[in-house]
């Protein structure tokens, strides 16, 4: 149960993101629930394209297909694009709004597709936490979460000391 610590705080910040108006950061974290719930879930513990679009497939219910969102995080991430352009799916592009003057979310106008960052955000981290309360018995799922990222406060709380200044992020 330890690695729910990391993970759950990962959750967390990603809402303490949202609530700063920190949208990209949220955004960007968020877009990588899936990478991580599927990694977790892997025998092996790694993640592929594969595996992120069948766990959203199978977790996450929202206007962007697992298609979509994986190409999205792609190009999110890798080239901080916009654009999806692929011909895999009818969105050539997606467009996220951001609190304030109503919330518009799930429009599709042509090819673009408008998107709530929070809404998102919120789906995928409910999606996870759901995930995983059905996964604690789950040995693979419970040995991975074991070898997830922690903050040095954590691990010292286990009785893990490293030497150093400031806030180190161990496994």
């Amino acid at each position: 149960m330890d690695g729910h610590v990391g993970v759950h705080r990962f959750f967390d910040e990603i809402e303490g993101a949202i609530r700063a108006e920190l949208y990209y950061v949220a955004l960007f974290s968020a877009l990588t629930i899936p990478d991580h719930m599927a990694a977790l879930a892997s025998p092996n513990g790694l993640t592929t394209g594969k595996k992120y679009r069948r766990w959203y497939r199978e977790n996450v219910t929202y206007c962007l297909t697992a298609e979509d969102c994986y190409l999205y995080r792609c190009r999110m991430l890798h080239e901080a694009a916009a654009e999806l352009k692929d011909e895999s799916t009818p969105t050539a592009r997606v467009a996220f709004t951001e609190p304030g003057g109503g919330v518009v979310d799930c429009v599709r106008v042509g090819e673009l597709l408008i998107v709530h960052v929070p809404t998102l955000c919120s789906r995928l981290i409910d999606a996870a936490r759901t995930w995983l309360e059905s996964k604690v018995s789950d040995e693979v799922v419970q040995a991975n979460l074991s070898k997830t990222v922690r903050r040095y406060g954590e691990l010292k709380q286990r009785g893990v000391s490293i030497k150093g200044e400031g806030s180190t992020f161990v496994y």
